[in-house]
């Protein structure tokens, strides 16, 4: 079902960008890179069947991971985009874990993290939208912290702007933005 492998992957990366965007050491579960799935087999094994963390820890299927090499495969997609979010991670020098973040409000959207990383004049504004629905950001919001747009989506590659009519910031389902003034 394509529409829902979209979703999935969707979901997948979102989970690692907030994780390598919210400061200190990004966590990659054992198959995050190439969309394992949890692997429940741990509780047929009396050794292991009392800890969840085992299900973190799946059998390597190997020609699964040989699809990490092919355009057009869920793995290939996962693991190259994966591996954009860390050089993206690595070339902003705000993410460093400064104690340099700080919380936007984001009102009624509670299924929306938002938050500034400050490190000199960089300022990197992340946004997450958890929610199967996209939203739209009232532009209140970042004026409120002095944010000014256009600002450049690192993650998009573009320039993104508030919406005309009535200064919003949409965010789509399952997705994040990685602002920067430009």
């Amino acid at each position: 079902n394509e529409p829902e492998i979209e979703l999935a992957v969707r979901r997948i990366l979102l989970m690692q960008a907030f994780s390598f965007f919210v400061g200190g050491v990004p966590m990659i579960f054992y198959g995050d890179e190439l969309g394992y799935t949890n692997d429940y087999t741990y509780l047929n094994d009396s050794a292991k069947s009392y800890d969840n963390r085992w299900m973190h820890r799946p059998v390597m299927d190997w020609k699964k991971n040989k699809r990490a090499d092919k355009k057009g495969k869920v793995e290939h997609r996962i693991f190259s985009e994966t591996k954009r979010l860390l050089s993206i991670r690595k070339s902003l020098p705000a993410i460093a874990d400064l104690k340099n973040i700080a919380w936007l409000s984001t009102h009624h959207h509670h299924h929306v993290a938002g938050f500034v990383r400050t490190l000199g004049a960089e300022n990197l504004v992340c946004l997450f939208n958890f929610s199967p629905k996209s939203v739209h950001l009232y532009g209140g919001i970042f004026r409120e912290q002095g944010i000014r747009f256009p600002m450049f989506d690192h993650w998009q590659n573009e320039m993104c702007s508030l919406e005309p009519s009535g200064g919003f910031l949409k965010i789509e389902s399952y997705s994040f933005l990685l602002l920067e003034a430009r």
